[in-house]
């Protein structure tokens, strides 16, 4: 890199770190004790100027990368409700609230997730296949969200899903046309030239 006359040349290094972290709850409803498995992934990164230090910045990067997932580990927590009574503690209640917005009540059905298992309900909404049971779902287990947010949007959003399907469709027909075209011009026209120029 140069600017003004003056050459700067320098490698970088990055490099990633996976852990897990066993996490003890308590739970606040009830007082049941239970555990989840906590998993992060972090990444680091080192400088070299000039070349002068690649393997500082590569220790560096490893480094930084260890310190990023350990407090990944230190600091992360999953939201996982109390498979006795089915509340989220109050630290997953904010989690969620963040992840689905303030009006999320992440407790409401806490009873039903610990009688109707979560691949249950899942298939039955599946079969029903309606904007309320979908979001009903998410009412009951919110950390499905990310698992129905596509078809959620999909039954609310009719007219753009067909839009969408069409330019699909469009695009295909449109490539396909192309297609013919090159082979046409491309092959099957040199071909017969080739043939009736004899």
């Amino acid at each position: 890199m140069s600017g003004g006359g003056f050459f700067y040349a320098y490698r970088t290094y990055t490099a990633s770190e996976s852990g897990s972290a066993r996490r003890h709850v308590r739970c606040i409803g009830c007082s049941q004790e239970y555990e989840y498995i906590l998993h992060r992934s972090a990444y680091g990164g080192g400088h070299s100027a000039f070349f002068l230090a690649n393997e500082s910045a590569s220790r560096k990067a490893k480094e930084r990368a260890h310190a990023n997932l350990t407090r990944a580990l230190d600091e992360g927590i999953e939201a996982v409700f109390c498979p006795a009574c089915g509340i989220y503690q109050p630290d997953m209640v904010s989690l969620l609230r963040k992840q689905l917005g303030p009006e999320c009540d992440p407790n409401k059905w806490a009873s039903i997730r610990t009688t109707i298992p979560v691949k249950l309900a899942w298939r039955e909404v599946q079969a029903a296949d309606t904007l309320a049971m979908y979001s009903r779902f998410v009412e009951m287990w919110p950390t499905q969200h990310a698992l129905v947010a596509d078809r959620i949007w999909e039954l609310q959003h009719p007219f753009l899903v067909k839009m969408k399907r069409a330019l699909a469709l469009g695009f295909w027909l449109l490539w396909g046309a192309v297609a013919a075209l090159v082979v046409v011009l491309f092959i099957v026209l040199p071909l017969l030239a080739h043939y009736f120029g004899k």
